[in-house]
């Protein structure tokens, strides 16, 4: 009886570890597929950003005279452009930063 049991066992134990192993490597297969996908995408989109910000600054390059309270200077209008949304970028992370530590107290 005590051998029929094993018999049952070790028939069991094959047809899962078989499953295990051919599960591993369709996990295996999937994961080296990924990256070459994603790489391509994000070399695809930073060459279009690239390209829009180069278009953008050659369109906007006429200088531009700016006042601001007790400063007066000159520069390229594309430059101007890329300084305020720097500077919008820049205040809204450190907001962003203030309400996180709040939220956190």
């Amino acid at each position: 009886m005590e051998r029929k049991l094993q018999d049952m066992e070790e028939a069991n134990k094959e047809p899962l570890e078989s499953q295990e192993e051919s599960v591993k490597q369709e996990e295996t297969t999937v994961i080296k597929e990924k990256p070459k996908t994603t790489l391509n995408f994000k070399v695809i989109l930073f060459g279009i950003i690239i390209a829009l910000i180069i278009t953008f600054t050659l369109q906007n390059n006429a200088e531009v005279e700016v006042d601001f309270l007790f400063w007066q200077f000159t520069s390229v209008r594309a430059v101007i452009i890329f300084l305020a949304f720097g500077l919008g970028w820049l205040s809204a992370f450190i907001y962003g930063l203030s309400i996180k530590r709040k939220k956190k107290k």
